[in-house]
């Protein structure tokens, strides 16, 4: 008997345990808990649920089980599957039926948006997203009626920088082996395209691109070269059609965390293997000449580089190892 009595308190300890845990994270397990904690509309532990019995598209409470708030109450549909959130926590964006996305303002209980067959992916302010549909592209704003057509879709993913204080989309589409040769930007408000940036230093397979710490310059590079030594490297002043080329041989950088510019744009900074550095102010004429000074770095792969200064570089690398470099010399800087 009393074996069995310290069974039964062993078993409801680990339930209470249990119980305890799956509250404390409850947006970790629910299905479409909105992700996004510092959204203005965020709701801790409030998750959609769709009722189909009851047609009904609902906002419960983990924790209480309550409803929060009806959605829509007259939601006839053989499938629904929550697709996300926009970043504010506001619109609630799911597929329904004949994979029609479906986009409700879940502070109003009103759908704002339905688009047959559309991937999304929302603006960091949540006020516009960008539209996947039938081989195209298009900027939709909240509130806005019919979206914006882009461009043509023709890949697999799609790179997208959202510049909210200047009221640009920049894009690129890409797959694992190719992409566009450029960035394109586009006006937020008219969906005009307003810029394009390419690698004309180097002959590109497949291509990316960052910015300076400041946003003054765009750095777009090779991240598969088409052949042996074509790789390149291109510094556009941005909004401007000044530019600097450079050769980069057999790739420039795989990733934009391992390239960087530092503050007062004389270096270039790629890491991987090694750490490579061009001096801009010191380029000879010759574009196959701007080839750049090599210098060992750590003993492990680079995966961030990021100036410190104007001379100054620290590496990431794939040991966790931080550690901070001249870039005129190659020199370690000794821990403080």
């Amino acid at each position: 008997m009393q074996r069995v009595i310290i069974l039964v308190s062993v078993i409801f300890v680990l339930l209470s345990g249990m119980t305890f845990s799956a509250q404390a994270q409850a947006e970790d397990v629910l299905q479409g808990v909105c992700p996004h904690s510092d959204g203005a509309y965020f709701q801790a532990g409030v998750f959609p649920r769709y009722e189909l019995r009851n047609q009904r598209l609902l906002l419960v409470s983990w924790t209480t089980g309550e409803i929060v708030r009806e959605v829509e109450t007259s939601l006839n549909t053989p499938r629904f599957n929550i697709m996300g959130w926009s970043p504010d926590c506001r619109y609630l964006a799911a597929s329904l039926g004949d994979w029609e996305t479906t986009i409700w303002d879940v502070t109003t209980s009103q759908r704002v948006g339905s688009f047959p067959g559309a991937g999304l992916r929302w603006s960091p302010d949540s006020q516009q997203a960008l539209l996947t549909q039938k081989d195209s592209l298009y900027l939709w704003t909240v509130g806005a009626g019919d979206p914006l057509r882009l461009t043509e879709f023709r890949g697999d993913y799609v790179m997208d920088y959202w510049d909210t204080a200047r009221g640009e989309l920049w894009l690129m589409i890409y797959s694992w082996y190719y992409s566009e040769p450029g960035v394109t930007v586009y006006d937020r408000q008219t969906g005009q395209q307003i810029a394009y940036y390419d690698n004309p230093a180097g002959q590109s397979q497949q291509t990316g691109f960052t910015f300076s710490a400041d946003g003054s310059r765009v750095i777009v590079y090779t991240v598969r070269a088409r052949d042996a030594h074509s790789a390149g490297v291109t510094i556009w002043e941005r909004g401007t059609d000044s530019h600097i080329d450079l050769r980069a041989g057999s790739e420039a950088a795989t990733q934009d965390s391992r390239i960087a510019l530092s503050p007062d744009g004389r270096y270039l900074v790629i890491g991987r293997h090694f750490l490579r550095v061009w001096d801009l102010t010191a380029l000879p004429d010759s574009l196959e000449a701007r080839t750049p000074v090599y210098f060992a770095g750590p003993a492990a792969v680079i995966t961030q580089v990021s100036f410190i200064d104007n001379a100054i570089v620290e590496t990431l690398d794939s040991f966790g190892s931080r550690q901070q470099w001249n870039v005129t010399t190659g020199e370690a800087i000794p821990a403080a």
